[in-house]
């Protein structure tokens, strides 16, 4: 937008830790991915409270991906433990009546570090990106139920032809 002149914003990626591909790339200044087993991937993703921050196949080597954003911007990544967002979690629906998903816990807890590292000052100007909160006053607030499907279309089934016949039927 040119509100902070020609300097961009910087960049701190944050992984729910054990299963952190993007930290654990970026430490080495590597533009792969570490590799990883995919046994071992559905085990630490298995142990993460942010399932939606586990993207095996990240944007992160191809150009103009994670590893040119963190590089252009000098961004960081960090790889945040279950514990530390719970508790991140809680201070921040402590202070701001609202409580946090998983993943923006994940990222509290990583700009709280950043803070007491001194990696990001208490002057800087800081966007966090909070999406995802408020479940628990929902669910206080509201009759909150799981809808069931009316039809699960399997990956065999997926074809074009077959998930139209199946829309023709529902619709």
């Amino acid at each position: 937008s040119g509100g902070f002149q020609e300097k961009l914003m910087r960049i701190h990626v944050s992984q729910n830790a054990p299963f952190a591909p993007i930290h654990d790339s970026w430490s080495r200044r590597s533009r792969e991915l570490v590799p990883i087993d995919d046994d071992e991937a559905r085990v630490q993703i298995a142990q993460i409270d942010a399932k939606v921050l586990a993207n095996r196949k990240p944007p992160y080597s191809l150009t103009g991906g994670l590893f040119d954003a963190l590089t252009e911007t000098d961004g960081t990544t960090a790889s945040i433990d279950n514990d530390a967002a719970a508790a991140a979690g809680e201070l921040f629906e402590r202070l701001e009546g609202n409580d946090l998903a998983p993943a923006a816990a994940v990222a509290t807890a990583h700009l709280i570090e950043a803070l007491e590292a001194g990696a990001v000052g208490s002057d800087e100007h800081i966007m966090l990106n909070v999406t995802g909160g408020g479940y628990k006053r929902i669910k206080a607030e509201q009759d909150v139920r799981p809808i069931q499907p009316k039809r699960i279309i399997h990956r065999d089934g997926f074809a074009p032809e077959a998930v139209q016949a199946v829309m023709d039927e529902l619709f």
